[in-house]
């Protein structure tokens, strides 16, 4: 069973995933770095590419997006139709985002819309009902013949792999809130001026509450109340687990900015004095054995063993948290047996499957080097929180560091204080006001900020009652800028 707990009343959204009382992930969501992926839009064809079969449509980014003719519900019912006999330029076209925009190129998208949800995935053009193969025929016969008897025109579903744990009248009534959340969306798309993004798919909390399977998830703590309540009526399976808790981050373990440390740190202890070091470069990421002072009077082949089979496990745990995507190389202690190294293998590949995400191991290289891949669903947790320049002096990037300012400043709201004078880096005060301050609308309490450049990154300097402030902000010899 798991625990989930998601901080939402912030610009970045955090989601913490505990097992066992022990965090195994952690998912940041923030408006400069969150995915597009299913997020549905009314756009605009602009051109038409018959030599590509293809279409360019506005749906309000930088980049037109390219939907192909087999992502179209009639080029994918009829193969033989060109792309200008089924749209036309100028049309004002329903689309979904099946591939975040990247480099040059702009978003992959689709017209065969699918809206998800725990137990299913709702299709207003499927025109069939499916169920993932991973069900057994005696499990998923009943949910497809039922939502067969209550399919309508060309609508459709897919099962997914959960639904067996819910009630058949649960399953029913999911079906109904997805189709009448598609019929929200249609109703909106003839309102709305285009381009107009009309459903976002949410990491943080939608995404991550269909990650798993509702009988796996003991209790959904939110920190805000609205949003809590919200959950409840989109997720009904869920809603006796969903609890508000306004001081969810009370109930980690740590304290948000201590996990970033955590998430960020090379050097890490494995059970018995062993550590692993973990280096990531552009193309990959490495983690080095360090077999320390892993003795306790085994022998030397002992040791090794039960060293590297202890590195597997933390390893396999750092992978997930971190949420390290893209080619591995784990540098384990050398073994010099087959024997040995299928062993730490057999051990790394259980722990992995614990992870929702797919890896896949390759095995040794001759030099000893264990070779495997993650699939990449969003960046690296360490990418994310250190940046491009990330270094000994700046610890996180100046992006990471105002968010960060931006949970110490809503602490200091729930403290009653009045006024905070806060001393920052230039680019931390720039950050904070282009992506954060306009989101910080209940903040009731004064702050000032002063920019200095030799500092790396910000520092309350008084926290008051506004007459002693006052007296501080005369004293004081630097520009200060009232932010709220």
């Amino acid at each position: 069973m798991r625990s989930l707990y998601i901080h939402s009343r912030t610009t970045e959204q955090v989601g913490v995933v505990m097992e066992q009382n022990d965090i195994r992930e952690v998912f940041l969501d923030r408006p400069t770095a969150n995915s597009l992926v299913g997020n549905i839009y009314v756009g605009r064809v602009r051109n038409i590419e018959k030599g590509l079969q293809a279409a360019f449509v506005d749906v309000g980014l930088d980049r037109l997006g390219f939907l192909q003719l087999r992502e179209l519900p009639k080029g994918r019912q009829n193969p033989t139709y060109s792309i200008e006999n089924v749209i036309t330029e100028g049309e004002k076209i329903l689309v979904q985002i099946i591939k975040d925009p990247f480099g040059e190129k702009g978003a992959m998208l689709t017209a065969n819309i699918t809206i998800p949800g725990v137990n299913l995935v709702f299709l207003p053009f499927g025109a069939y009902i499916a169920a993932s193969k991973k069900l057994p025929e005696t499990s998923r016969t009943p949910i497809v013949n039922q939502l067969k008897a209550i399919k309508q025109g060309e609508e459709g579903a897919i099962v997914r792999t959960s639904a067996p744990e819910s009630a058949l009248t649960e399953i029913e009534s999911e079906y109904g809130l997805l189709k009448q959340r598609w019929q929200q969306i249609v109703s909106s798309a003839k309102q709305v001026t285009t381009p107009t993004r009309l459903f976002e798919d949410h990491l943080i909390p939608d995404k991550l509450l269909r990650r798993f399977s509702p009988s796996s998830i003991e209790v959904v703590y939110v920190d805000d109340s609205s949003l809590a309540n919200d959950l409840r009526k989109r997720h009904p399976v869920l809603s006796k687990r969903i609890k508000w808790k306004k001081e969810t981050e009370a109930l980690l373990p740590y304290t948000i900015p201590q996990l970033y440390e955590y998430l960020v740190r090379k050097k890490v202890q494995v059970s018995g004095g062993a550590n692993l070091h973990i280096d990531q470069a552009e193309a990959l990421t490495v983690i080095d054995v360090n077999s320390s002072s892993f003795t306790k009077h085994l022998s030397k082949n002992q040791t090794m063993i039960r060293t590297n089979m202890n590195a597997a496990i933390e390893a396999a745990k750092q992978i997930r948290l971190r949420n390290l995507s893209g080619m591995i190389i784990i540098d384990f202690i050398r073994m010099s047996t087959e024997g040995d190294r299928e062993k730490v293998r057999y051990t790394l590949e259980q722990e992995l499957a614990k992870d929702p995400v797919r890896t896949e191991v390759y095995g040794f290289t001759k030099l000893g080097l264990l070779e495997m891949t993650r699939k990449r669903e969003t960046p690296d947790l360490p990418y994310l929180l250190l940046g491009s320049q990330a270094n000994a002096i700046h610890p996180f990037s100046h992006e990471t560091t105002a968010y960060i300012l931006e949970r110490e400043i809503v602490s200091y709201q729930m403290k009653q204080v009045e006024v905070l004078i806060i001393e920052l880096h230039p680019n931390v005060y720039e950050r904070f006001l282009h992506n954060i301050r306009d989101n910080m609308k209940d903040v009731t309490l004064d702050v000032y900020m002063i920019q200095n450049e030799y500092i790396d990154s910000f520092q309350v300097k008084h926290a008051g009652s506004q007459s002693v402030i006052e007296q501080q902000v005369k004293e004081t010899s630097y520009p200060i800028d009232k932010v709220f």
